[in-house]
């Protein structure tokens, strides 16, 4: 995909713009008695939803976030804070991923679905070359990629670029 699409996307008046990843579910994740009694010990003013939350509601994936830093939220760190504290999941990756979706829950652009990274029609391209990694003797060492991928979406005229 062309960033420029994503630069065109009018978030209006909210702070983040993102795909949502129902392979996860809200429920799948935490009782919802336990969720929505943990809500109502949130400090006053902390959380902007005040309703209760749908079991069936889809996490957000942040593969691709757009963000508009004048909307956001002046509690938006402490209600992620709380949330993550809250839910507290073995796997840290899925605290955060429920936390967040709980702070923004009803309160963001959901992107159109091109920007999904497990949509079979995705424009995201994923990064194939070189990585860093972290070997047993506490050093980053270079992974070798293929390094192919990216180059499919060249035009005729990169290979004289590329090739200075």
């Amino acid at each position: 995909g062309k960033i420029e699409d994503l630069v065109r996307i009018d978030l209006g008046s909210y702070a983040v713009g993102a795909s949502e990843d129902c392979s996860s579910r809200l429920g799948d994740y935490i009782s919802m008695d336990v969720l929505n009694a943990v809500q109502r010990t949130a400090p006053r003013g902390l959380l902007h939803h005040t309703e209760t939350f749908d079991k069936d509601t889809c996490l957000l994936d942040f593969d691709v976030l757009l963000v508009e830093p004048r909307n956001i939220k002046r509690n938006l760190i402490d209600s992620v804070a709380f949330w993550t504290k809250a839910v507290n999941l073995a796997n840290q990756r899925d605290s955060v991923m429920l936390a967040m979706t709980l702070a923004f829950y009803d309160d963001y652009l959901k992107l159109p679905t091109n920007w999904k990274r497990a949509d079979a029609n995705t424009d995201i391209l994923y990064y194939d070359g070189p990585k860093n990694v972290c070997a047993e003797d506490g050093l980053q060492h270079q992974e070798k990629g293929s390094g192919e991928i990216w180059q499919h979406y060249l035009g005729p005229k990169s290979d004289s670029v590329l090739s200075t």
